[in-house]
């Protein structure tokens, strides 16, 4: 990749170049290189810039929000995701702009933000059951469930979890709706003192994320199953587990964040299934 990009910049092909740095990003997004990937989108932006291309500046400014999400850096996530939506409702783009609003949806969760959080999430509804969009609406019903469970509402929560993992199950039973919400509904079952369950949706969740390569998901996994071990008095495998989740942690570079934040901020993905669905 480096080398077609050289040559493209030898020929000025700057469709070439952008096309090039995105797909590079998009290696190092799945391989959980962040850093690496966010300069990648940065150099494709300032060649995008150039060409005028409405749609690609639009993929993205929503890539590097989903990349600066999960670098911790939440205002500038903010920023390129709402330019993207607006790019995409200037394009007419009804399938990115749901999935704009998703992401935003998310965001906007995680940032405490409710009343925001769920009027992004209404509006991407009204999309996703206009166009029968299936794979957004399991991806809906896990950030709908998040928001549920964030306002104290269990009941809605596990209502809304569970069907997304009926929907994934059905879709892709090896992805990250799976192993996410997995984990998301293990949380829920702790708190609700399911322990028994909990584990077992935690162990769901860690072998997905194993799997398919979800590095950051399997980290937050292992920190998850510690947790629900020291509510079980199993010291030893409360410190494998935790042990475990720092190290995979500091090796992504993720080694700042708070254990809220660690649970929640993979809800836009680090796997090759996803990053074609929502990272273009």
């Amino acid at each position: 990749f480096t080398d077609t990009a050289s040559t493209y910049r030898r020929i000025n092909d700057q469709k070439g170049i952008v096309e090039t740095y995105n797909d590079m990003a998009r290696i190092c997004f799945i391989r959980s290189k962040f850093d690496q990937a966010a300069e990648y989108i940065t150099d494709a932006l300032d060649y995008c810039q150039k060409t005028g291309d409405q749609k690609m500046l639009a993929r993205l400014h929503g890539n590097l929000g989903t990349i600066q999400m999960l670098k911790d850096q939440w205002q500038e996530a903010e920023k390129n995701l709402n330019i993207s939506l607006q790019l995409n409702e200037t394009l007419q783009d009804e399938h990115n702009v749901c999935k704009s609003l998703l992401a935003l949806g998310n965001i906007s969760c995680i940032l405490r933000k409710f009343q925001k959080a769920d009027r992004y999430l209404q509006r991407a509804f009204q999309l996703i059951s206009g166009n029968n969009y299936v794979r957004e609406l399991a991806i809906y019903n896990e950030y709908r469930g998040s928001l549920k469970f964030a306002l104290g509402n269990h009941a809605e929560a596990e209502r809304h979890f569970r069907e997304a993992i009926k929907i994934g199950e059905q879709i892709a039973p090896q992805s990250a709706i799976i192993s996410q919400t997995y984990r998301l509904l293990a949380e829920l079952q702790a708190e609700k003192g399911e322990l028994p369950e909990a584990l077992q949706s935690c162990e769901r969740s860690l072998q997905v994320s194993k799997d398919i390569g979800e590095r950051i998901e399997e980290a937050v996994g292992y920190r998850i199953l510690g947790r629900l071990y020291s509510l079980n008095d199993h010291p030893q495998r409360v410190k494998e587990n935790f042990t475990t989740a720092t190290r995979m942690l500091e090796e992504i570079g993720a080694r700042g964040l708070t254990e809220y934040d660690a649970a929640r901020l993979i809800e836009e993905r680090v796997t090759a299934d996803y990053f074609e669905a929502t990272v273009h």
